[in-house]
């Protein structure tokens, strides 16, 4: 966008990785030739598989009723969105009558870490599993999910949870026994990705961004994958998702849960 404004652009860094930011880059993994083709391993139809992508674009009054009512109720407009999905899985009726579902939160940690908005990527992720409380109250659900979010995103579990894993993958004998751990790690019913209010311009001389949207990243052994990438531009809160085998009237069905309970 500045390019295209005609700003000069400067030369950026190049940064280091996120492994040697959290201090674990002497703990290598020993032998690691042995996931060599890990990749390609995962899932070898993965080429033949055509991902569906949707998107719905939320009202900015809708995203400020959010906002505002997920502060009242002391959690955050993540933590809603978590819950607006256990909801909706319950009306459509695609996980049972009382779902409970596993749900990954990826976690930046920029500040944490005191990078800021460097080009590199620097996540881990968490995982949850909720389910609609008894009182059958919507805020309760967004507070509980926030509450057990929270302990998640410190810096100590993070590496902790790095730590353990690069010890678990340095024991394994095989490249099947890898491809399973990758697996299992990397399941969960919904990923709900949300780099919430972007921190940069969006007007660059005569040109005006007006949304963004994504991230879109399917991985893992599952084709029934259900990938929510969400992002706010504008004061306009932009979901994109992500799926192999994908749920209809998903997004529509969150947007209706949403405006109910704000």
């Amino acid at each position: 966008m500045e390019a295209h404004a005609g700003r000069p652009l400067d030369p950026l860094p190049v940064p280091p990785p996120h492994e040697q930011l959290l201090g674990l880059e002497d703990e290598s993994i020993e032998d690691s030739s042995k996931f060599s083709g890990v990749a390609r391993s995962i899932n070898p139809d993965f080429f033949k598989l055509a991902p569906r992508v949707a998107s719905l674009r939320l009202s900015e009054e809708l995203t400020g009723k959010l906002k505002a009512r997920s502060q009242q109720e002391e959690t955050s407009v993540h933590c809603a969105l978590q819950a607006s999905i256990v909801f909706t899985a319950k009306e459509l009726a695609t996980h049972g009558v009382h779902p409970r579902l596993g749900v990954g939160s990826p976690i930046s940690t920029r500040k944490t870490l005191h990078q800021g908005e460097i080009c590199v990527l620097l996540t881990d992720i968490a995982r949850q599993q909720l389910s609609i409380p008894g009182s059958g109250d919507f805020w309760e659900l967004a507070r509980c999910a926030r509450n057990e979010l929270a302990p998640q995103q410190s810096l100590d579990r993070i590496v902790k949870s790095r730590r353990e894993f690069r010890q678990l993958l340095s024991s394994v004998p095989d490249l099947e026994t890898v491809r399973q751990i990758v697996g299992q790690g990397m399941k969960n019913d919904f990923v709900l990705s949300n780099m919430g209010s972007l921190p940069f311009d969006t007007q660059y001389g005569r040109l005006r961004l007006e949304t963004m949207w994504g991230p879109s990243i399917l991985i893992g052994t599952s084709e029934d994958q259900q990938f929510l990438g969400v992002a706010t531009v504008n004061e306009r809160l932009s979901l994109l998702y992500s799926s192999h085998a994908p749920i209809p009237r998903l997004l529509e069905t969150m947007e209706s849960v949403l405006v109910e309970h704000v």
